[in-house]
């Protein structure tokens, strides 16, 4: 448990050689980056087009412009990284990627709660898992960053699902705990191979 909380939160001695090498892999292919952007973005707008509750379209507006920050520094940063030193760079990553995580699981929340079609409900939901998922295995290099993303985008849908109290959705959260911690023991390993081949 210790060595996992070290390597969570960094307080391991990674030489510096790796732990540059491990957060410039964060700026790699930063056009996956804008892809995975212009999809959660692209799939938010449909429940703030059909529900046109002010939170969600608030919520898609925001989580717009986090994904127009992060893929323009993305892009920028890749290309001057002389000029930012590691630490710098690794800490606009993660605020940008905690901050898009967190506000796609909210809007998956807020479908939960709100009367949309169950159609819309799960695109959503099944958006901020996808999206956990995925980053979490591209994200791997730095694990503090890829758990926290994963966190911040599965969290409120499975609140939101609990709290609705239908049988079906209290289901579906259950299951998206058990994926928790499996998603955090697969982040772990890949650390690891990644920061060995290093």
């Amino acid at each position: 448990m210790r060595s996992f909380l070290q390597v969570l939160f960094g307080t391991n001695a990674l030489n510096d050689r790796v732990r540059q090498t491990l957060i410039a892999s964060l700026y790699t292919h930063p056009s996956s980056l804008a892809l995975g952007a212009a999809c959660g973005v692209g799939t938010s707008i449909v429940p703030a087009w059909l529900a046109k509750d002010p939170w969600i379209v608030a919520a898609t507006a925001l989580l717009f412009a986090i994904a127009s920050f992060r893929v323009g520094a993305a892009f920028y940063l890749e290309r001057r990284t002389q000029r930012h030193g590691a630490r710098q760079r690794e800490i606009v990553y993660e605020l940008g990627a905690w901050s898009y995580a967190l506000v796609l699981g909210l809007i998956g929340a807020l479908t939960v709660g709100n009367t949309v079609e169950p159609q819309v409900e799960l695109l959503m939901v099944g958006n901020a898992v996808g999206y956990g998922v995925g980053i979490s295995a591209r994200n791997a290099g730095r694990p503090l960053i890829a758990v926290g993303q994963l966190f911040f985008a599965i969290l409120p849908p499975i609140v939101a699902l609990l709290v609705s109290g239908t049988a079906a959705h209290i289901a579906m959260a259950l299951s998206m705990l058990v994926l928790l911690p499996a998603m955090v023991s697969i982040i772990m390993i890949t650390f690891r191979v990644l920061r060995d081949s290093v």
